[in-house]
């Protein structure tokens, strides 16, 4: 009986944690972003992160912008008050003489003392001069102390 209690709570806190990170916009409720900087466009018919089972959309009006440009490397970082907290995004991007690619992307996690989630792999790989397109789901790092998703639907993402 004890076991049979004990593998109730497991599941119900699953549940929680799933229903609980649904940040779907789903319909046409679409949470739209177009962020510029000197040397980045990301444009997206909808975004989100779930940051530690909460949803953060970045539909703010101040989302402060910029790049630190490179010759081979340069990123894109993006700043915002949400619920209550600090959020960020952090593009890590690289470039060699054919291609242009993200190596780390980083969120902060959603809590009052922001850390970082990360996400680490090949990103948006394209070739030099062309835009990244289509739809996209990241997941965080399984070594982080918050779990962290972020979604890209119609993502256009171009570099200078």
């Amino acid at each position: 009986m004890k076991r049979i209690v004990v593998i109730c709570l497991v599941v119900i806190l699953m549940l929680v944690t799933v229903l609980s990170a649904n940040c779907d916009s789903g319909g046409d409720n679409k949470n739209s972003i177009s962020w510029e900087t000197g040397q980045i466009s990301l444009k997206a018919d909808d975004f989100y992160i779930i940051a530690d089972g909460e949803c953060f959309y970045a539909d703010v009006e101040d989302v402060d912008l910029h790049s630190d440009p490179g010759t081979d490397d340069f990123t894109l970082e993006a700043e915002w008050q949400e619920n209550g907290v600090e959020m960020r995004l952090n593009i890590y991007f690289y470039a060699n003489q054919s291609n242009w690619w993200a190596e780390e992307i980083r969120t902060y996690n959603g809590q009052e003392d922001g850390d970082w989630i990360y996400y680490t792999g090949e990103f948006f790989k394209t070739s030099l001069g062309s835009a990244f397109t289509g739809d996209v789901d990241l997941y965080s790092d399984e070594d982080n102390d918050y779990t962290g998703q972020i979604h890209f639907e119609g993502i256009q993402l171009e570099t200078d």
